[in-house]
């Protein structure tokens, strides 16, 4: 995914895919943070780049991300 630093955390790694498929797109990277919007709807999605477990369940259900990563 273009505008992402080559080396993320693990939890970051398996959670780009799904933003992926769910049409969002890494626009910009501040500090400790990455700003991802979606193409469609043009929601925007502020990600910490030191991510964990229970920030990513709760990203996936406050936006309703599908899961299914092709």
């Amino acid at each position: 995914m273009r505008g992402l630093p080559k080396r993320l955390s693990r939890e970051m790694r398996e959670f780009v895919p799904i933003l992926e498929v769910n049409n969002y797109e890494c626009r910009r990277s501040s500090g400790s943070h990455f700003m991802f919007v979606n193409a469609v709807s043009g929601k925007t999605l502020v990600v910490n780049t030191h991510l964990n477990k229970m920030v990513r369940h709760k990203l996936i259900r406050d936006y309703k991300l599908n899961l299914e990563v092709r």
